[in-house]
C-alpha cells in the first residue's frame, strides 16, 4: 500500500477487505476434510491478498474477479507443510501470486467467469463443498 502511495486509512480498509474475503471464501469451502488436506492460511491468504491489492489498486468488480480467477489457478499448499519452512514459502507465494494476479488482470489478462464455484473451479477441484451464502451472506 505504501509503495502504491496509499495512506494509512486506505491501507487499513484494504486489509479489512482482504481479511473478510479470506474468511468468507474459507467459510464457503472449509471443513475438517479441507483443513486436513490443504494449508488454509496459504490458500485463504491468497484470496485475501488479491482483494486487498485490488482495493488499493482501484480495480473494478470485473477486473477483480479476473484477478481472483488468476489467483485461484495457483491456489495450493498442502497441510503437511504447515509449521515447516515450506509452509512459510507457501504463505509468501500466496502474497506474491496475489500481486501478480492483480497486475495481470489490470493489464487485460482474463480468467474463467466463475473461478470459485464453476464446474471446474477452485471449489470443485479442492473442496468437498461450496456454500455461496457464506460469501454473499450479510
Amino acid at each position: 500500500g505504501e509503495r502504491a502511495g496509499a495512506g494509512a486509512e486506505a491501507i487499513a480498509a484494504a486489509v479489512a477487505v482482504g481479511r473478510e474475503t479470506e474468511r468468507r471464501i474459507l467459510a464457503a469451502v472449509g471443513d475438517e476434510a479441507f483443513a486436513r488436506a490443504w494449508d488454509v492460511d496459504a490458500i485463504g491468504g491468497r484470496f485475501g491478498a488479491v482483494a486487498a491489492a485490488a482495493r488499493l489498486g482501484g480495480l473494478d468488480a470485473a477486473t477483480t474477479l479476473h484477478a481472483i480467477g488468476i489467483a485461484s489457478t495457483q491456489a495450493a499448499g498442502t497441510a503437511a507443510e504447515r509449521g515447516t519452512p515450506a509452509g512459510a514459502l507457501a504463505i509468501g507465494k500466496a502474497a506474491a501470486d496475489a500481486l501478480e494476479a492483480v497486475a495481470l488482470a489490470r493489464h487485460g489478462f482474463t480468467a474463467p467467469a466463475h473461478p470459485l464455484e464453476g464446474r471446474r473451479g477452485f471449489a470443485a477441484l479442492l473442496a468437498d463443498r461450496f456454500d455461496a451464502a457464506a460469501i454473499l451472506g450479510d
